[in-house]
């Protein structure tokens, strides 16, 4: 219930900002953002599973996309790397708590391919945050001091 909440909350802040505010935009581009970007979303629809059934599980244990938490944000965060501009920070605050609480059930409960989720975490916002360091250096060099 909790995390149904979250992604209900993470479903109405992108609606928001994508469409009311016009504040996210995406574009996909044959550079590190959109490759990793779609590494991501490749892992979260197939490779997760894939390696959940790898690893002895099956229906109707695996983990599916959209329905469970751990794939749906990898999908989120490869997604997010499809931005084409700087987009407020908050919006990473629900999908990088579940990456990084990705610890818990890799290392105590023995889920080993969420390992993944807190590797997309990291890597997400990481890459973000570089991009949108080099966006705000860009558009201060373009205006001039």
């Amino acid at each position: 219930m909790v995390f149904g909440s979250l992604f209900i909350a993470q479903a109405l802040i992108f609606i928001f900002e994508g469409s009311v505010r016009n504040r996210i935009s995406f574009d996909v581009k044959a550079n590190i953002y959109g490759l990793t970007g779609a590494l991501l979303i490749f892992y979260a629809i197939f490779g997760y599973q894939a390696l959940e059934y790898i690893l002895g599980r099956g229906y109707p244990e695996i983990l599916s996309f959209g329905m469970f938490p751990c794939p749906t944000v990898i999908f989120s965060l490869g997604i997010l790397l499809w931005t084409k501009k700087k987009f407020p920070g908050y919006i990473l605050i629900f999908p990088i708590i579940n990456a990084l609480s990705g610890f818990i059930p890799a290392f105590m409960i023995g889920i080993i391919e969420d390992i993944g989720l807190i590797i997309s975490g990291l890597l997400a916002l990481s890459l973000l945050g570089s991009r949108d360091k080099y966006l705000i250096f860009r558009k201060i060099k373009k205006e001039g001091p």
